[in-house]
């Protein structure tokens, strides 16, 4: 970073530079002086260069120059980028800084809450843009990998907290990909997560039976379905979520009643004698 005066100044002035908020460098210049500074980081490292003038007393910021470099920092400094990218509505300019960020979070911290974040972003970009109907499956296809390498980060570090949430909440966006059965697989597995924990003050905790349950029903497995509802609902006596049990033990009989609609219609067709 530089700074020129055009002409001798007529007090005095020190100009201060730092760099991540580090002092590296401060000059006096005098009356009749024609102030130039220049500091550059090191060629490898990331950063922010902050030019201060003082003076009479005073200091006053006067300038500032990002530096990135493929370091820890460098990834954080694209993560943040990134977010501003997506605050402004540009979510593939965002991709790409995420992309870059993911590779060398992933070279220097593997199993970083950094680079699981970088993960969720990844997946949530990709799996709500807007695409073309033809670009649709490739596009969640790339959003389930993105989470899926979230979860490993959570399983390699024992994180069973996000561990439960997130194979909940990746169960659901299986099924909207179509892919009922894997989403039952994950669902299966935070369940699974949820009975060890048995942490009855998370109201988010019945999610892992709703969610379980409703793959249950889409595949028609009605038993197992009531099962783990009436286990949901002896668990939760107190939880107001309960709400969506009872719902699905409504679909199940529901689905009861159609199936004993359909024997009794095969066993005396209506247009034999209308039942």
């Amino acid at each position: 970073m530089r700074m020129n005066y055009e002409e001798p100044i007529s007090k005095p002035v020190t100009i201060r530079v730092t760099f991540n908020g580090t002092e590296v460098m401060t000059q006096d210049f005098a009356v009749g002086d024609t102030p130039a500074v220049e500091w550059n980081p090191p060629p490898n490292t990331s950063g922010v260069v902050q030019l201060y003038l003082i003076v009479d007393g005073k200091e006053i910021p006067s300038g500032s120059a990002t530096y990135w470099a493929p370091d820890f920092l460098g990834a954080q400094m694209l993560v943040e980028k990134a977010k501003k990218l997506e605050e402004a509505k540009k979510p593939w300019q965002a991709r790409t800084m995420l992309l870059a960020a993911a590779k060398i979070f992933e070279k220097l911290a593997p199993d970083s809450k950094d680079l699981a974040e970088v993960y969720c972003a990844l997946w949530g970009i990709c799996f709500f843009a807007k695409a073309r109907p033809a670009n649709i499956a490739r596009r969640q296809k790339e959003a389930l990998d993105w989470y899926e390498k979230e979860i490993a980060i959570y399983d390699r570090t024992a994180n069973v907290g996000e561990l439960r949430g997130n194979l909940t909440n990746i169960s659901v966006m299986y099924a909207r990909a179509g892919d009922r059965e894997t989403a039952l697989i994950r669902a299966q597995r935070g369940l699974a997560i949820a009975r060890i924990c048995n942490d009855l003050s998370d109201p988010e905790a019945i999610n892992s039976w709703t969610q379980t349950t409703w793959h249950l029903l889409a595949l028609g497995r009605l038993d197992e379905a009531e099962k783990l509802i009436a286990e949901g609902l002896g668990r939760f006596p107190q939880n107001p979520r309960r709400a969506y049990l009872w719902n699905q033990q409504a679909q199940v009989h529901t689905e009861r009643a159609k199936l004993c609609k359909q024997t009794a219609e095969q066993l005396l067709p209506p247009d034999s004698c209308p039942l």
